[in-house]
């Protein structure tokens, strides 16, 4: 005699103790995706476009790429993930080219705009902002 309001648990397929690194040894990685995530949390919070801010399509239209510009008063930014395995160049458009500082990467300061052009390694992110 089954409970049928009891829960029947699928076998794991995807989240495995081969697959996933325990939180125990993530904390104590500053490369691992808890620390990245921490990071970009605290980021996020310290920005008002990021926690507040209205969001608006950014007008880049390239498949490898999210992207969105976020507003709160004069706090506005643009915020770039690369969601592909590749690298991509991003050519800095008129539409878009008052974003012209970095303000947070997730390459620890490897990324930037030179010559009016954005390389985003496989699956990064990069926040402008414009002065």
């Amino acid at each position: 005699n089954k409970d049928r309001m009891q829960t029947a648990w699928e076998e794991a397929r995807y989240s495995t103790d081969k697959t996933v690194i325990p939180f125990s040894k993530q904390k104590e990685d500053k490369g691992s995706l808890f620390n990245y995530y921490k990071k970009l949390i605290q980021y996020r919070n310290s920005n008002s476009a990021l926690t507040y801010g209205d969001i608006d399509h950014a007008g880049i239209e390239t498949d490898e790429l999210v992207s969105f510009v976020r507003k709160h008063d004069n706090n506005e930014c643009l915020v770039l993930h690369n969601v592909s395995d590749v690298e991509i160049t991003l050519t800095i458009t008129d539409r878009i080219d008052r974003f012209n500082e970095i303000d947070f990467d997730s390459e620890d300061g490897k990324i930037a705009i030179r010559d009016g052009e954005l390389k985003l390694p496989a699956y990064s992110t990069v926040v402008l902002k414009h002065d």
